[in-house]
C-alpha cells in the first residue's frame, strides 16, 4: 500500500510541476517579458561605435580579418560608413551586413 501511495504522490508532483511550467510558458508572452538573450541581440550601430569582425569577410573588395576593429563614422536609416584602421572609409555598407559580419565592442 505504501508504494502505491508513494507512486501516486510522485505522479501528482510531476503533473503539478508540468502544469506550472506550461502555465509559465503560456503566460510569459502575455506579460511582456523579454528573454534576456533577445533583449541585447541588436546593439545599436551608431556613429563612434567600435565594431569587431566575427570572422574573415569581404566588403567592397576589402578583406577584413577576424578580430579586426573598425569604427562607424556615420549612419543613416539603412546604411553606415566604416573607417578601417588604415584610415580608408567604406561608404554605405548596409546595416544588415554590418550586423551579420560584426559585433559591437563594449
Amino acid at each position: 500500500m505504501r508504494s502505491v501511495a508513494a507512486l501516486l504522490r510522485r505522479l501528482l508532483q510531476i503533473v503539478a510541476v508540468t502544469f506550472a511550467v506550461a502555465l509559465g510558458i503560456v503566460t510569459s508572452p502575455l506579460t511582456g517579458d523579454v528573454p534576456a538573450a533577445s533583449a541585447d541581440e541588436e546593439a545599436p550601430v551608431k556613429a563612434g561605435a567600435t565594431l569587431v569582425a566575427r570572422g574573415d569577410c569581404e566588403l567592397q573588395k576589402v578583406t577584413i580579418t577576424r578580430g579586426a576593429k573598425v569604427q562607424v563614422t556615420a549612419t543613416s536609416s539603412k546604411s553606415a560608413d566604416i573607417a578601417l584602421p588604415d584610415g580608408y572609409v567604406l561608404r554605405r555598407i548596409p546595416l544588415n551586413q554590418i550586423r551579420f559580419f560584426f559585433d559591437v565592442a563594449r
